[in-house]
């Protein structure tokens, strides 16, 4: 929230509101209160989630280079009716397969798989003239086994030649999540500019409670001398009628300076999760802070907006090469080396299985193009545009930032040579007041002129505490531009 200074005027009239009175508790310091904030504020906490799983969910694409494991199983009893005479009427099978297999980031994929079947046959009917000794031939005569390693061995020669279309994949969606990461920190600088600025809307709040308080306190008190001077015959009453006129003007003040100062405890508190417009510690004064020099501010370190729009910039030119890749022809080169044993008990195929005698080998290529080049040029044109746009919001990223930096800096210089102007002026109002007062004791014044002065003293002091509070809220702003 933007506190709105509060004009020692009549200008609106606002509803009564009594500030909580709170009794006199430790200091908060601006650090402290933002560490409250850092560990309260469930905003950020969700930021804090937020950014913590982003990374973790952008290792998802990676899945695809971690090892796998497939196996398989099934069992089959067929009964088709027989095509010949000398088909089997019946046939009981089982296979198992189990296997391991493993892409590399060079585009390389290792299969090794572990088969195992079992079949049975039912032979038909000898049939009629057919001797049963040339009958048998032609089937086992008991069930038999198949047991069968093989090593598989591909590689993509074009797409993915050393991982070319899947690392592009993967270093996509990682920048992405590196993207939305800092804009998450983004999110929470925000938070905690915000923060910062609540924490000196209560401080200037309350200084312009006091100065309210302190302008009431003296013009009551020109309305006493008035009085008693009227009670002598020696004051006009309309005197004393500006007086109490200017007394309830005073009194309007500071219920509306309570009333901003009760709104601005009440986000103080919101802010660190808590309720009710109490705050029982001892917020800094403006003055106090400004002492001690404050924060130098100079450019240290890159904006968060600049990042985000360098990460969308990677994550772009990852995605055009990704475009390249599937506009690419496919051309991939495979083996396979398999040992194989057969015979009517499992544990003897198994066994066999892992001899050389029964090998088997094969090798070959895969070619794969796609043929609508046109449309796939069109759809590649799109990509390329986009990461052009990334390219100039990196630039305007930039350039808004030193832009920004040279209008704070310059908003700096302007803010700390008006302050020390507006001291010096609040000073010579004060000692101008003190002057009139005296004068007016005497009888050498006129009420309207004290009046006038008091008001002077007032104004005088409201433009003091806004550059104040414009000063501390530039160093914000200056670490926020610093990405801290």
């Amino acid at each position: 929230m933007i506190f709105t200074l509060v004009l020692v005027s009549a200008c609106a009239v606002r509803a009564a509101s009594t500030a909580t009175p709170v009794p006199a508790g430790p200091a908060l310091s601006l650090d402290a209160y933002l560490e409250q904030v850092r560990a309260e504020n469930l905003a950020f906490h969700e930021s804090d989630e937020t950014q913590r799983a982003l990374p973790l969910q952008a290792d998802e694409p990676a899945v695809i280079l971690s090892p796998r494991l497939d196996a398989q199983g099934g069992f089959t009893d067929s009964r088709k009716e027989p095509a010949t005479s000398l088909s089997p009427p019946r046939t009981i099978g089982s296979r198992w397969n189990v296997g391991v297999s493993k892409l590399f980031d060079t585009g390389t994929n290792v299969a090794f798989n572990y088969g195992l079947d079992y079949t049975r046959l039912f032979p038909p009917a000898v049939p009629a003239g057919l001797p049963p000794a040339i009958a048998a031939g032609f089937f086992a005569s008991q069930p038999y086994f198949d047991a069968a390693p093989s090593l598989t061995v591909s590689q993509s020669l074009l797409r993915d030649w050393r991982g070319g279309n899947t690392r592009a994949g993967i270093l996509k969606v990682r920048a992405q999540a590196a993207a939305a990461v800092a804009a998450e920190r983004m999110r929470q600088h925000q938070l905690i500019l915000q923060a910062e600025q609540a924490y000196w809307n209560v401080s200037l709040a309350q200084e312009l409670l006091d100065a309210a308080k302190s302008s009431r306190d003296r013009t009551e008190r020109f309305v006493g001398w008035t009085r008693r001077k009227a009670a002598l015959n020696l004051a006009e009453s309309s005197d004393l009628a500006q007086a109490e006129a200017g007394g309830e003007l005073r009194a309007l003040a500071v219920r509306a300076a309570e009333q901003d100062l009760t709104a601005a405890r009440r986000t103080l508190n919101a802010l660190r999760n808590q309720n009710g417009d109490v705050v029982p510690e001892k917020i800094i004064r403006l003055a106090a802070q400004i002492a001690e020099g404050g924060p130098e501010i100079r450019p240290d370190g890159a904006r968060l907006d600049i990042a985000i729009a360098e990460h969308a910039l990677a994550a772009a030119e990852h995605a055009t090469r990704m475009s390249s890749f599937r506009s690419m022809p496919e051309l991939s080169a495979f083996g396979t080396l398999a040992f194989n044993g057969h015979d009517t008990s499992g544990g003897d195929a198994v066994t066999k299985s892992f001899g050389a005698q029964h090998t088997a080998w094969t090798v070959g290529a895969a070619f794969t193009m796609p043929l609508d080049l046109r449309f796939l040029a069109h759809v590649h044109a799109g990509y390329e545009a986009a990461e052009r746009a990334a390219q100039l919001d990196v630039e305007r990223a930039r350039t808004a930032a030193a832009r920004d930096w040279e209008a704070l800096r310059q908003r700096l210089a302007d803010v700390d040579s008006r302050l020390k102007l507006a001291r010096r002026i609040e000073q010579a109002q004060r000692n101008k007041l003190e002057i009139e007062t005296r004068r007016n004791r005497q009888g050498r014044s006129t009420l309207f002129q004290l009046l006038a002065f008091e008001e002077d003293v007032s104004q005088a002091q409201l433009t003091r505490l806004r550059f104040e509070y414009e000063r501390l809220l530039l160093a914000a702003q200056a670490r926020f531009y610093n990405g801290r």
